[in-house]
């Protein structure tokens, strides 16, 4: 059958120590939103102040190039518009990343809520599970990838806050 996994390749990636099953895939995903969530929400901080020193920076060079133009040269207004669109257009892009790791961050804060209540209630049925999993999944498929930097400097620290806060629940 397409799909199945009898046993984990690596039995050290995910804390869940559950018997493959939609328990343990509940388990999987409040882990993994877990993650997602904290790592998206750095990167979401990166690209805000990238977007509001862009925005900045897009305002000098509108007042600059307004003080400094000459009108006899059309030359020199053409320049400075050509600037103008592209500094304009580059903090674009930046304030666009930052909506989109705003999303992913939210789609990961709903999927990591809707794995708990599941996990909260105990009665997890495979559909219950799939439907988690798959909705999470399609989530991530959609989005711009994390930062693998922001994942190395923050991996323990996000175990250990995992834990500190679900580990119970998962029987840590």
């Amino acid at each position: 059958t397409a799909g199945v996994c009898d046993a984990p390749t690596d039995t050290k990636y995910w804390l869940s120590q559950k018997p493959v099953g939609p328990t343990r895939m509940a388990e999987m995903v409040l882990e993994s939103s877990f993650y997602t969530n904290y790592l998206a929400d750095k990167c979401k901080g990166i690209f805000w102040w990238i977007g509001i020193t862009g925005t900045v920076i897009a305002l000098i060079v509108i007042v600059a190039a307004y003080e400094l133009r000459d009108t006899t040269r059309t030359s020199d207004l053409t320049a400075h518009i050509i600037v103008l669109v592209f500094v304009f257009f580059l903090t674009g892009d930046f304030w666009s990343f930052y909506l989109q790791y705003r999303d992913l961050a939210d789609a990961a804060q709903r999927s990591h809520e809707q794995a708990f209540e599941l996990l909260r209630r105990g009665v997890i049925t495979e559909n219950d599970a799939l439907e988690l999993a798959m909705t999470y999944n399609t989530a991530i498929a959609q989005s711009p990838p994390v930062f693998s930097f922001l994942h190395k400097r923050y991996k323990d620290k996000i175990e250990v806050i995992f834990k500190r806060n679900f580990g119970t629940l998962m029987g840590l």
